[in-house]
């Protein structure tokens, strides 16, 4: 890629990782220190490398903890964290039904479910789940605990702008090396792919998973090496 988009790339990353920051910090209550929660947060992002779903997850929980967050808040609010980035990338997953009109019908009408997703964002919803599991798990805390459905839907917003920059990043990249059909094709093919990549959780941040997903899209208009 050119230096022109690799810096345009690189700063829609960096827009990213606050976006990205800002969806969780809002989940959360306000921490003795939202340095130390913030920074807390970018260190445990590496635990999504590391082979297994858990590593991650047990990372920012700690280091929000570390930063003054009651344990049992930050445990409560991964998993709304976690559902507010699945329901993002399904979000902007689901435009390449739009963007994506040279593929074929089934994989843009496939897209739309992405959408699914957004309906586990209903806070009742999660309570009714927490009560369910806490009947099994009598020591697991009430759903006193899960954030309001404003701090939901604002981690939720957050998350879409990660998502998009991080897309656009890409699509930014690609354009430099290879024409695609549009900025938002791009844009709505690897939301599809990193939202595949986040549910697939045996692998370490989809890496293998993302790739493939983006060769059946991206690479079913120009060339699968760029």
């Amino acid at each position: 890629p050119s230096w022109r988009n690799l810096t345009v790339g690189g700063v829609l990353v960096l827009v990213s990782l606050v976006t990205s920051a800002n969806s969780w910090v809002a989940l959360v209550p306000a921490p003795e220190s939202h340095r130390a929660l913030v920074r807390g947060y970018f260190v445990s992002k590496l635990g999504r490398y590391i082979p297994g779903f858990i590593w991650g997850a047990v990372s920012q929980v700690g280091f929000a903890a570390r930063a003054g967050v009651p344990l049992s808040q930050a445990s409560v609010a991964f998993p709304v964290f976690a559902l507010t980035e699945l329901a993002a990338g399904g979000t902007a997953a689901a435009s390449l039904a739009i963007f994506g009109s040279h593929l074929g019908f089934a994989p843009r009408v496939a897209a739309l479910s992405g959408v699914i997703p957004l309906a586990f964002l209903r806070r009742s919803w999660m309570v009714w789940a927490f009560e369910v599991v806490r009947r099994r798990i009598p020591r697991i805390r009430g759903s006193d605990l899960i954030p309001s459905q404003r701090r939901i839907l604002v981690s939720y917003g957050w998350n879409v702008v990660t998502v998009a920059a991080s897309a656009l990043a890409f699509s930014v990249l690609m354009s430099s090396l290879q024409s695609l059909p549009s900025l938002a094709f791009g844009v709505s093919a690897f939301a599809v792919a990193w939202t595949i990549g986040y549910v697939a959780l045996p692998f370490p941040s989809g890496v293998g998973v993302r790739e493939a997903m983006l060769i059946a899209t991206v690479g079913s208009s120009t060339f699968a090496a760029p």
